[in-house]
């Protein structure tokens, strides 16, 4: 394996900083036998065009004894069980290695989950990632699962200077988190923060940059005017109004124009709110005059 490992540390060298690391991480740890077989999700998800990904195969399969297959964008080795099986949505789960591959319900958002990362450390790549119901888990021994398969990954990417970090936490439910927002839990809405950021870059302005320029991102981490950030996440999230947009439609694209159209609801809400905030203090501003003049002429009754 020498002719891999040489393969490797030059590209890794080459593309350190370069979106190419996240699917050559990958493409290794199928190699060595760390995961069954990877998918490589697409120019939306990554960036990264498939046929990209399929020069390197090429390489690979060119220049040393390893042989790679790939099949509907998922990459296995030659030989492997993934190559004896007959590939389905159904079995997408145990082709990919995943520790909750017999759980399908991924669409139901209204299941309380655990999440599992394995994030490259000091940069921004995730290696894989997802989720089971929690219902349906033993944590601490899903935990144990993860973290031996969290060593394996490190063996494997240890000659290379690179190092898998191992995330797994429970999350609520979307309706969870709806009505503690609803309700305006400011210390639970503070604490799941990063949640509510992901179901707004899931369902509303899908692409990170862009939501973080809107107004509704800057009063979501603010902890401000939540009411107003209640409705845009009950539009967004739980009536999956927006979902239409992107149906094939360039994502940064539409969320650019959603962002855009955030903020212009964001400065009719802000136009409205300080006109009824000067009314309010007008009234209050009438109000005292006429207190005070009251008690003059009551004073001047005395008189």
């Amino acid at each position: 394996m020498q002719e891999i490992e040489s393969l490797f540390k030059k590209w890794f060298r080459e593309y350190r900083k370069s979106k190419l690391l996240e699917p050559l991480v990958n493409l290794l740890l199928v190699i060595e036998k760390g995961r069954p077989a990877y998918f490589h999700g697409g120019e939306e998800e990554t960036l990264i065009p498939y046929n990209t990904v399929l020069e390197f195969v090429k390489i690979i399969n060119d220049n040393t004894s390893i042989k790679l297959k790939h099949t509907n964008r998922i990459l296995y080795l030659k030989g492997s069980e993934v190559d004896n099986m007959t590939i389905s949505d159904k079995n997408l789960g145990k082709v990919l290695g995943y520790s909750c591959a017999d759980q399908t319900n991924f669409g139901d958002y209204n299941i309380s989950r655990i999440g599992i990362e394995y994030n490259l450390t000091n940069s921004d790549f995730s290696i894989t990632a997802e989720y089971c119901e929690a219902s349906k888990v033993d944590f601490n021994k899903l935990k144990n699962e993860c973290e031996k398969k969290n060593r394996i990954f490190n063996k494997i990417l240890e000659p290379y200077n690179l190092k898998s970090e191992l995330i797994i936490r429970k999350e609520d439910s979307i309706s969870v988190r709806y009505n503690k927002l609803n309700n305006e839990d400011i210390p639970y809405i503070r604490s799941n923060i990063e949640e509510y950021v992901n179901d707004f870059e899931n369902f509303y302005i899908s692409d990170e940059k862009s939501f973080k320029q809107s107004e509704t991102y800057k009063n979501l981490t603010n902890l401000k005017s939540l009411h107003f950030v209640k409705e845009i996440y009950k539009k967004a999230v739980i009536d999956n109004v927006f979902d239409k947009f992107y149906t094939g439609n360039n994502v940064e694209k539409v969320a650019q124009s959603l962002k855009n159209n955030d903020n212009k609801l964001w400065t009719a809400y802000y136009t409205i709110e300080n006109s009824m905030k000067k009314s309010s203090s007008s009234k209050k501003s009438s109000s005292s005059k006429k207190s005070s003049s009251s008690k003059k002429s009551s004073s001047s009754k005395k008189n």
